[in-house]
C-alpha cells in the first residue's frame, strides 16, 4: 500500500477523480480517509471486484500481490486499463502495464525514479539539505517486523563499534507494530554502553529521519526514504529479495550494501561502519549520491504516465 497514497495525491492534484476500494484492514481505510480520499471498505475480493466493475474508471490500479490472471482479465473488460503495483506473479503479466519500482519484471516502470514517496519526505529532503556532517545520531531499523530477528545482534555490534570511534553517538533503534522480539531487544539495549533509544510504531518517520546523521537499514522502502532525505546509509538486507534493490543503489554510490546473510556478517559490518564514522567525505558523497538516485518525484512521474495512458482509452 506504500505507493497508493502518493500516486493518488499526484493524480488528484492534476484534477483526476480517485475512488479507492480497501480490502481487509480498516486501518488502511482510515488512513485513506485521513488523506482526503473517498474510500470503501470490503471484506472479500468478490465484493471488491463487483464494486470496481460498477465504477466507470478509465484505469484500475491493483496494489496487491499475486493477483490471479483470471481476475485481471475480468477487470480488463469494457476497454479498461488494469495496472499492477509491485506484483511479480503471473497475473501481473496479464495486466496492461506494471509499476514495479522495487521488484523488476519486463515491461514495467522500474527503479528509484518511479518510487512513489509521500510529500513529507520531499519536505524533509529540503530541510536537511544544509545539515552538518556530524555523527551524533544513528538510526537502526530492519523494517516493521524484523522477521529474521537481526535487531538485537546488530544493536550489539553497532554499540561496540561506536564505543571505539565516537562513543557519544546515540543509537535510535526503530521497530514497527509487527515486531515480536521486544524483550530481547530491550535486554540488549540495557547491556549497551552507549545511549540507546528504542522507538516503537513511529508514525512520522520523516521527522525522525531528518535528525539522523547516518543509518543502518534493511533494503525495503525505508532505504529509499533515507536516500531521498540524504541520510548516509549502510544496508543490511532483512530478506533475500531486498538484495537486488540495495545492490542497484550501491552501484549508484547511494548506499553501502552488505547484502543478505544469516546471520549478518559481523566483521564486514564493523569495517564498513568504521569507514563511515572515520570518513566525513564518504558520508558526504553517500548523501549526495543518495539524493540524486531518489529525488522524491516518483509519484509525479507515475501519475503522468498513468494520465498519458488514460488519454489513449478515451
Amino acid at each position: 500500500m506504500y505507493a497508493i497514497i502518493p500516486v493518488a495525491q499526484s493524480l488528484k492534484k492534476a484534477g483526476e477523480k480517485i475512488d479507492i476500494v480497501v480490502l481487509g484492514r480498516r486501518s488502511v481505510l482510515n488512513l485513506m480517509r485521513q488523506n482526503g480520499f473517498s474510500a470503501v471498505h470490503v471484506s472479500s475480493l468478490t465484493d471488491a471486484i463487483e464494486i470496481v466493475e460498477r465504477r466507470k474508471a478509465k484505469i484500475i490500479i491493483l496494489s496487491r500481490q499475486q493477483t490471479a490472471p483470471h481476475i485481471i482479465r475480468r477487470l480488463k473488460k469494457r476497454n479498461r486499463l488494469v495496472i499492477t503495483i509491485d506484483d511479480v506473479g503471473n497475473g501481473a503479466k496479464t495486466a496492461d502495464f506494471r509499476i514495479n519500482p522495487l521488484y523488476k519484471i519486463p515491461n514495467s516502470l522500474h527503479g528509484p525514479a518511479f518510487l512513489p514517496l509521500g510529500t513529507e519526505f520531499n519536505n524533509a529532503r529540503i530541510q536537511r539539505a544544509q545539515r552538518s556532517m556530524q555523527c551524533a545520531n544513528l538510526l537502526l531499523t530492519q523494517g516493521g517486523a524484523d522477521t529474521r530477528g537481526f535487531m538485537p545482534s546488530l544493536l550489539k555490534m553497532i554499540d561496540t563499534t561506536l564505543q571505539q570511534i565516537t562513543p557519544n553517538c546515540r543509537i535510535f533503534a526503530l521497530v514497527g507494530p509487527c515486531f515480536t522480539n521486544l524483550p530481547e531487544l530491550r535486554d540488549t539495549a540495557d547491556q549497551c554502553i552507549g545511549e540507546v533509544h528504542l522507538l516503537e510504531n513511529i508514525t512520522n518517520l520523516s521527522s525522525l529521519m531528518i535528525r539522523m546523521d547516518l543509518a543502518i537499514s534493511a533494503g525495503g522502502i525505508t532505504m529509499y526514504e533515507l536516500c531521498c532525505i540524504g541520510i548516509p546509509t549502510l544496508v543490511v538486507c532483512a530478506e533475500p529479495w531486498e538484495a537486488e534493490s540495495s545492490a542497484s543503489l550501491s552501484a549508484l554510490g547511494a548506499v553501502i550494501d552488505l547484502g543478505f546473510s544469516t546471520p549478518p556478517d559481523r566483521q564486514r559490518l564493523h569495517r564498513k561502519l568504521q569507514d563511515m564514522l572515520n570518513t566525513p567525505q564518504l558520508r558526504f558523497e553517500l548523501s549526495q549520491a543518495a539524493r540524486r538516485a531518489v529525488d522524491g518525484q516518483g509519484a509525479s512521474r507515475v501519475a503522468q504516465h498513468l494520465m498519458h495512458m488514460a488519454k489513449k482509452v478515451c
